[in-house]
């Protein structure tokens, strides 16, 4: 299942690997970003937002929200 934050990035630069090179960070940092967006660097979701033109605030919820899902799917195992 996908977090809202993963639909957002798939959605707008099609993978990973396009979306660090967007952002400016190496494939394994971005693998972190997508699937961990709670350790995304505050310049990166500034970048992020600047990239989409959506407020950093929504991105940042959607930050919080994606790890809160993870964390609680992690645990249902």
């Amino acid at each position: 299942m996908k977090t809202d934050f993963q639909q957002l990035i798939k959605t707008h630069f099609g993978n990973t690997l396009k979306f660090g090179r967007v952002i400016g960070v190496s494939y394994p940092t971005a693998w972190r970003y997508v699937n961990y967006p709670i350790y995304m660097r505050l310049m990166d979701i500034q970048k992020i937002s600047d990239e989409l033109k959506i407020d950093i605030k929504i991105i940042v919820q959607m930050a919080i929200n994606s790890s809160q899902l993870t964390i609680k799917n992690e645990g249902d195992e």
